[in-house]
């Protein structure tokens, strides 16, 4: 490590850099259980299906069209960026 660095950094951070110091004795917040933590834990509720939830199957004509999506999409992004690149851009 650089000595000459260490003679010009300070000993210790300023005193509200960049939190002021906690309080003596005080815990960081966030740490440790919070009050009643674990005393008396109860079972989560059931969780209920939204009614008509379902997804409807996927028919070949719906995965032909996302086939034509994801190859329009994917000539769409190379082709404008040559066209911005023809265009001077």
């Amino acid at each position: 490590m650089n000595t000459a660095l260490l003679d010009v950094m300070p000993q210790r951070p300023p005193g509200k850099w960049p939190f002021p110091p906690p309080a003596s004795g005080a815990r960081p917040a966030g740490r440790g259980r919070p009050a009643g933590a674990g005393d008396a834990m109860r079972p989560a509720a059931p969780v209920q299906p939204c009614p008509g939830a379902g997804a409807a199957p996927l028919t070949f004509w719906g995965k032909a069209g996302d086939l034509l999506m994801v190859l329009a999409w994917g000539a769409l992004i190379p082709g404008l960026m040559w066209l911005g690149h023809a265009a001077g851009f």
